[in-house]
């Protein structure tokens, strides 16, 4: 009996763990084929390598700032999102999940940093 319950258990845990497990892709791929555009020609630009994902603050071609980096396959809402656009602010929104108090930064467009 207690075999059939060892084996029922691995069979879970490798069942879980496959359905959980994310393919190895070494490709460099972007999640949004379009920056976020913010007011006063602002926009907020998603990119990665081999195995970082950011989010740059950029005017035109111009980058300001890197805003965040996170390790790549995380949720991109850990990353952060656009909260609240404004003229010459707007808030960052990062999201943990889980009943984890949202962490927001106030940043300032003209040159990226928190205010």
């Amino acid at each position: 009996m207690q075999m059939r319950r060892l084996l029922l258990f691995l069979f879970t845990l490798l069942i879980g763990t496959v359905a959980t497990a994310q393919p190895g892709n070494t490709k460099d791929y972007n999640a949004y084929d379009f920056d976020t555009t913010l007011q006063g020609g602002y926009s907020i630009s998603f990119q990665t390598d081999d195995s970082l994902q950011y989010l740059y603050l950029k005017k035109g071609r111009r980058t300001i700032a890197e805003l965040s980096s996170m390790s790549k396959g995380l949720p991109y809402k850990n990353l952060g999102y656009i909260g609240v656009d404004c003229t010459r602010y707007f808030v960052l929104v990062h999201s943990f999940g889980f009943g984890n108090p949202h962490y927001i930064e106030l940043i300032k467009k003209v040159n990226g940093k928190m205010f």
